[in-house]
């Protein structure tokens, strides 16, 4: 599967490999900077240095774990470099503590995924080793109410590809023209009212602009569910 075609929940905290030699290259030669700095070198003699990095040919994909940062949208915390043959993967260790994430961007979009318990991963690979990468990524969803709107399917329909807590939401206020602006979520007020940030300016005089602390709640149309702020109510 396309990392671009991925609904967010299918991926959302489980290990993946994400398929790509130039990303796999690109990562393996971050993670061995760190192994070259030294305080004392010249400008010049580091950039030796780093050009001099040897980079294992293999490299063709990364094992990652994906998360959504609230403000940075999806996401993908690197563990480890990686060579995949058909559905067999060779696990390269680590040997630093650099962090790396990388954005769901043009980067990754277009890539190919599997899921990792779907592949034949080498002998002494171990995912507990992983264990304090993982925290780092799990830590992005210490919100609960957060996580509970991440969950409503009928949510879904308004989001945002790259940005999941950022939903469409329709604007009224009588005299005006509808607007649809995007809000990013942040509490649930009283279930199903809902609390986020404008993301947009408003063409007219809505009364509130982009950052504003806004509410809106689902509505029924028909056989259709929209999102309404009716800034009547304010």
């Amino acid at each position: 599967m396309i990392i671009r075609n991925a609904h967010f929940r299918l991926i959302y905290q489980r290990p993946i490999i994400i398929k790509g030699e130039e990303i796999s290259k690109e990562m393996a030669r971050y993670l061995k900077i760190d192994s070259v700095m030294d305080d004392g070198l010249s400008s010049e003699e580091l950039k030796e240095r780093i050009d001099a990095i040897k980079i294992d040919e293999s490299n063709n994909a990364i094992l990652v774990i994906p998360y959504i940062d609230h403000t940075a949208g999806i996401s993908f915390h690197l563990l480890a470099t990686a060579s995949l043959i058909h559905d067999s993967v060779n696990i390269f260790k680590r040997e630093d503590s650099v962090m790396m994430n990388i954005r769901k961007d043009h980067k990754v979009n277009d890539l190919e995924f599997e899921y990792l318990e779907n592949l034949n991963v080498n002998d002494d690979f171990d995912l507990d080793d992983y264990t304090e990468a993982m925290e780092i990524a799990d830590s992005y969803s210490d919100n609960d109410e957060i996580e509970q709107l991440r969950s409503i399917g009928d949510l879904d329909q308004f989001r945002h590809e790259d940005y999941p807590d950022d939903v469409e939401v329709l604007f009224y206020k009588e005299g005006l023209q509808i607007e649809k602006m995007w809000v990013r979520y942040e509490r649930i007020i009283d279930m199903p009212l809902i609390e986020g940030r404008l993301l947009n300016q408003p063409y007219q005089d809505f009364g509130v602009g982009a950052g504003d602390a806004v509410r809106f709640f689902p509505y029924r149309v028909d056989d259709d569910i929209v999102l309404i702020c009716n800034l009547d109510d304010e």
